[in-house]
Formats: structure tokens, sequence, C-alpha cells
């Protein structure tokens, strides 16, 4: 996709579609790990989508900043990007794009350690976007509901959470969203509930989809973001 997207940018007719390629190019990069180069990219692309005054699209490329500024621990950034990009995202009336911002929101919270606030966050991205048949963005962010639940001393509603992001995710064959909402329910059905039962059935599905993942077992709770 960053090929293409570099391929879209070099015979960009307008303004408008040179930023648009650059923030898919940028996109391609944050999943890559290309973080400098993904930041260089909206630098690029955020000057021509402020003059077409592109909201949209400027939900999303605030959106992308905060996430590339989130590994880098810019705590702050990331905070004030998400914030731009709901503002953003309720300025060109997309309930996705706002959605997606709250889910960001709730990232952000969470790096700074204000888990109500996370939560809360998580809590409306989801629900967003469950009225709105956005079940894709609701599979991504349930999980990190029952995270952040966890830590507000609900473990038994984050179990719940847990297994509803199970069968969401396997509706959806989502194997990521699948490991993770296995990996919450296997971690608090043991440390929380005692119930371990419940905790090796859960434990051997992440095990098995971390492998066809190709995520080391150790690491699977660290991939909760």
């Amino acid at each position: 996709s960053i090929d293409a997207y570099r391929e879209a940018i070099e015979v960009a007719a307008t303004p408008a579609d040179r930023s648009r390629a650059l923030i898919g190019m940028a996109s391609g990069m944050r999943v890559n790990d290309r973080v400098d180069e993904g930041l260089a990219a909206l630098a690029e692309a955020q000057p021509l989508a402020e003059q077409d005054r592109l909201a949209l699209e400027l939900a999303r490329l605030h959106h992308l900043r905060g996430n590339l500024y989130f590994p880098l621990g810019r705590i702050d950034e990331c905070l004030s990007e998400h914030q731009a990009s709901l503002a953003y995202a309720r300025a060109a009336g997309s309930v996705g794009a706002e959605a997606t911002a709250l889910g960001g929101l709730g990232d952000a919270y969470y790096l700074q350690g204000r888990l109500r606030s996370a939560h809360e966050q998580f809590a409306r991205c989801v629900a967003l976007a469950r009225e709105h048949g956005l079940a894709k963005l609701e599979v991504t962010v349930l999980h990190m509901v029952g995270w952040s639940a966890d830590y507000l001393l609900m473990a038994r509603s984050a179990v719940e959470i847990g297994l509803q992001g199970v069968a969401l995710a396997e509706r959806l064959a989502d194997a990521r969203a699948a490991m993770l909402s296995h990996a919450l329910v296997a971690d608090l059905a043991t440390r929380a509930l005692g119930d371990l039962a419940l905790a090796a059935v859960h434990t051997v599905r992440a095990r098995e989809l971390a492998e066809k993942l190709g995520v080391p077992h150790s690491t699977i709770i660290m991939e909760v973001l």
C-alpha cells in the first residue's frame, strides 16, 4: 500500500489528492512502524488538507499522528492530536471518524494513566460504533473497554466484555481481535475470578491465534494497543 500511495502522490492532480495520498501512505507506515517517515508524510499533508478545508481528511490525519506519537511516549501531543481529530470528525459529520477519534482519546488517556477517562472514551467509541453498525471498529476497541474496566475493579464486567469481543471477532473472522479478547478473559478468569477451567479454554485459544499471527506468547498482553 505504501508503494501504491507513493505512486498516487506522483500523479496527484490537485493538492487535495496529494494530501489524501500522503495520509494513506502514512497509514501504511504506521502499521510498519516507520514512525519518522509517517510523521513526515503527515507534516506535508496537513497544509494541503487545511488549504482545501478537508475536515474528514484532517480528522484522519490527526488520528494517525496521535497513533504515531503513542509509541514515542509523547503523551500530551498524543492527546491533543486525538482531540483535534474528534473536532474535525464532528465538523465533517462523520460518525465513523468520530467513533475512531473517541477510541484514540481512550488510548491517549490510557497512556497518561487516566484509566477512568480512558474507559469512558473506549466505551463511548464502542457504543457509537455499535449504534451505527460499525462492527469492525467495535471489535477493534471492545477489548480495551474490558482491560480498562479491570483497572477500575470491574473484573466480572470485563470478563463479560471479553466474551462479547470473542463472539464478535469470530463472527468477523478477526484473528487479532479474537486473540486479544481471549487473552482478556483468560487473564481475568485466573487472576480475578479464580475460574481455572474458563481460563484454560481461553488461554489455549489465545495461544493458537498468537501462533497463527506470529505473536510470541509472552507478548500477547502487550498487543492490547
